[in-house]
């Protein structure tokens, strides 16, 4: 599990996700809602938007080919992004 910790004048937020690399589904935890997940891949195309509101996610990338890609998880006015690899 990898984790990536984002510093607010408010508090502490984390998010957690697994498994990287990945085949298919990959699960993000965190401490506040997220709000969407955004995956785009190396040439700056948005691939697919999944709307969450809730603190997991679960983004499936099974369609995706293989090779690595950003997901932006956006909480509120916060934007994270984070790097998974498909295998």
């Amino acid at each position: 599990m990898q984790r990536l910790v984002m510093e607010t004048l408010s508090r502490k937020q984390t998010l957690n996700y697994s498994p990287n690399p990945s085949t298919g589904l990959v699960n993000i935890n965190g401490t506040v809602i997220i709000d969407s997940v955004t995956v785009i891949n190396l040439l700056g195309q948005q691939l697919k938007t999944v709307l969450v509101n809730d603190e997991n996610a679960v983004i499936d990338i099974s369609d995706l080919s293989t090779g690595l890609y950003l997901f932006e998880v956006q909480s509120g006015s916060n934007i994270s992004t984070i790097r998974v690899v498909k295998k």
